[in-house]
C-alpha cells in the first residue's frame, strides 16, 4: 500500500468517526424529545466499538455526558474499569 493510500484511508477513517460523533451530539440533545434518540445514538456507539475500539466508543460516551442519560461505559475484563489501569 502506497504512502497516498494509506493517508487516504486515515483520512476516511477520519471523517467517518467525525460523522458518527456529530450524529451522537446531534441526537443527544434530542433524547426523549425525538422518538428514536436512544435508538440512532445506540447504533452509532456500536458503530463505534466495531471500527474503532471500545475505548473510542466509551471516549464519546465522556464526550457528550451520555452516562447521565443512562449509557454505560464497556469497563476492561481484567480490572473491572475504564480507562484500563492494568493494561488488560
Amino acid at each position: 500500500m502506497s504512502f497516498t493510500e494509506i493517508l487516504i484511508e486515515n483520512l476516511q477513517m477520519d471523517m467517518q468517526l467525525r460523522a458518527l460523533r456529530t450524529t451522537i451530539r446531534c441526537e443527544a440533545k434530542a433524547v426523549d424529545v425525538k422518538t428514536h434518540s436512544h435508538n440512532i445514538i445506540s447504533i452509532a456507539l456500536r458503530q463505534i466499538a466495531k471500527e474503532f475500539g471500545d475505548d473510542e466508543a466509551n471516549k464519546a460516551i465522556a464526550d457528550f455526558k451520555l452516562e447521565r442519560l443512562g449509557w454505560n461505559y464497556k469497563v476492561c475484563e481484567h480490572c473491572g474499569h475504564w480507562p484500563c489501569g492494568c493494561g488488560g
